[in-house]
């Protein structure tokens, strides 16, 4: 698809319409700056859509997608494509974009519910309507008038779903090797994502070279679809000084997988790249035996996170060693946690974790 462009010497804008590399309509606009770009865009949309300023909800979705896919990686555009399968088009699909005003899309973020009529969480909310921001966001680039998405807000009425974690009395069962769940194939994942606070594609991603004595050094993850990745933020490559009880884990964990002669600490049972589903299937059933039903596999680096704040460490510290952006405005005066500062942390994972 061809993009506005603008001419200095016939001083307008221009966009081209072209169908099987021949050039079927032109646009133009001798407006200057954004409004003539936006003229013409909106000319061709007008064209696009039967020679009418009516473009549909629907309409304009399959091309905000399409925007999507250059940017998003598959598994991101997969969660856009599934809240608007459920919970915005089925509402306005048919509806004109530029006749829908700010309250109508809020009815539409406010009205989304589960299937059984349960609400959502309040995080779910805001990702809704970031969603449908962004779309409005872009209608408005593709040259129509929409609502003004800064008036959008999260529902008051939405439940704040508490994070569940790992208990003093779990952790130390977990950590028990005479538990009958303490022979399982994954037992030492488990216990590196609480004893790390690695989020469970992480812990798929590592490799031995990745270790180097009591240094752990963070730099990949693999997605469900089998994606090998940077991971989920600019800050997810990271490095950890690792507690004594890490440590033994890590190497228990050589002792396990020895014979498969893998790179990966946590190989599948054939010695490939692990997909985190695995471990969290067999998680199910142990966390049944461990009475701790509502704790998911994303709990444990709760867990590691909740100790450390517990325990009083820096929160710069705090963010470099979870690797998270911590949207904190204050964390942005300072520059990279220190050496001395990661060692700090590990002398005090040592004494939170003393007791397994």
């Amino acid at each position: 698809m061809s993009a506005p462009v603008w001419s200095d010497r016939e001083g307008r804008w221009t966009l081209r319409v072209y169908e099987n590399r021949r050039c079927v309509k032109k646009f133009t606009s001798t407006k200057k700056g954004v409004a003539g770009r936006n003229e013409v865009l909106k000319k061709r949309t007008e064209y696009e859509c039967g020679g009418t300023v009516k473009a549909s909800v629907a309409y304009e979705w399959a091309r905000f997608l399409d925007d999507l896919s250059v940017r998003y990686c598959p598994e991101a555009l997969r969660n856009v494509e599934i809240i608007g399968k459920n919970n915005i088009l089925p509402k306005c699909k048919h509806k004109i974009v530029s006749s829908m005003s700010v309250n109508e899309w809020q009815i539409i973020i406010n009205s989304a519910r589960k299937k059984n009529g349960e609400l959502y969480s309040r995080r779910y909310y805001k990702t809704v309507r970031q969603i449908v921001g962004s779309f409005l966001k872009f209608c408005e680039r593709d040259g129509l008038q929409v609502a003004n998405s800064a008036l959008l807000y999260t529902p008051k009425n939405a439940p704040q779903k508490e994070k569940a974690i790992i208990t003093p009395f779990v952790a130390k069962r977990l950590f028990d090797d005479n538990e009958p769940f303490a022979q399982d194939y994954f037992i030492h994942f488990y216990r590196v994502l609480y004893l790390c606070g690695l989020r469970p594609s992480e812990c798929c991603g590592l490799r031995w070279v990745d270790l180097d004595g009591d240094r752990l050094t963070i730099r990949r993850a693999v997605t469900r679809t089998m994606r090998v990745t940077e991971g989920k933020t600019e800050n997810s490559r990271r490095t950890q000084f690792l507690p004594d009880i890490a440590l033994r884990e890590f190497e228990a964990q050589r002792a396990l997988t020895q014979s498969l002669n893998s790179p990966w600490i946590f190989p599948n049972f054939s010695g490939g790249m692990l997909c985190q589903d695995l471990p969290a299937k067999h998680w199910v059933k142990i966390r049944q035996e461990l009475n701790c039903e509502n704790v998911a596999l994303y709990n444990f680096r709760h867990s590691y996170i909740t100790n450390l704040a517990t325990a009083g460490l820096p929160l710069i510290c705090l963010k470099s060693l979870c690797g998270h952006s911590l949207d904190m405005p204050t964390l942005e005066v300072y520059g990279h946690t220190t050496e001395s500062e990661l060692r700090l942390a590990q002398d005090t994972l040592n004494r939170i974790f003393a007791a397994l």
